[in-house]
């Protein structure tokens, strides 16, 4: 008969402080998920909106990156400080520790108000990049790109929402703060089973991300997949520039008076 965990002597609860230092890598990924979705939407949007300008980001793509990256690394950074200077180190108050458990009392509140606020924004931002892809001409591998995307961040938005609405309740549906406890730890199934589903919808939807999922566990490629376009409003731009360059040509040619010697 295998022992139980009380027979070995593990102890499962420990303090709020505790649980915040063995839990600061997953709160690294908890405080940041948020504000890369809403990165990943901003370039969307300037791939779609401003293919040119994006195309010269492309040329320094290191210092792309990190632009990109400002943002989350703060937001996490600061949650991060903020969850170590309100940690309580009490050892008469013990919990079950888990993620949301990880922040204590008004960081866990910030963290879930403004996560609210940055999902507002990562709709409007995607909603944005739809109504662009509706009004322009877009590639058939640039919408696949983008549905991929779509699904993704819907579920994930999803999840999120259920989530930060469940553990904005917590605190007035009961006043036991265990109770809160437990609403906040089940309240994130939604959203990891969400995340989880990312890399299945990316192979399944996308071509070129199951091509980079294949690399990525050292299986072949039976092809070699094209690299990705900015947009397809930049083929459409460059269609344009070519024409008015040819058109530009013909006038000028036929401008030019013939010298009979």
């Amino acid at each position: 008969m295998p022992r139980s965990i009380k027979s070995l002597n593990v102890p499962v609860t420990s303090t709020q402080a505790q649980c915040y230092y063995m839990l600061i890598v997953p709160l690294i990924g908890l405080t940041s998920g948020g504000p890369l979705i809403l990165s990943m939407g901003i370039d969307r949007l300037i791939a779609v909106k401003y293919p040119t300008r994006y195309r010269y980001f492309q040329e320094e793509p290191k210092l792309y990156v990190f632009a990109q990256l400002l943002f989350p690394i703060a937001y996490a950074v600061i949650f991060l400080i903020y969850g170590f200077l309100v940690r309580d180190t009490d050892s008469k108050k013990q919990i079950i520790c888990a993620n949301p458990l990880a922040l204590n009392g008004t960081a866990f509140q910030m963290f879930t108000y403004s996560s609210g606020i940055i999902y507002v924004f990562v709709f409007i931002v995607y909603l944005s990049v739809y109504i662009l892809l509706k009004s322009n001409k877009a590639s058939a591998r640039f919408k696949s790109v983008f549905r991929s995307l779509a699904v993704t961040v819907g579920l994930v938005m999803f999840g999120w929402v259920s989530t930060t609405t469940a553990n904005t309740l917590s605190y007035s549906i009961s006043d036991s703060a265990y109770t809160a406890q437990l609403i906040q730890m089940y309240a994130g199934i939604t959203v990891n089973a969400a995340a989880a589903s990312n890399v299945f919808v990316f192979y399944a939807i996308n071509s070129e991300y199951r091509e980079v999922i294949k690399a990525l566990f050292g299986c072949k490629s039976k092809a070699n997949s094209p690299a990705f376009e900015a947009s397809s409003t930049m083929v459409t731009v460059k269609s344009d520039a070519n024409l008015q360059k040819r058109r530009s040509t013909i006038l000028s040619t036929k401008s030019i008076v013939p010298i009979i010697n």
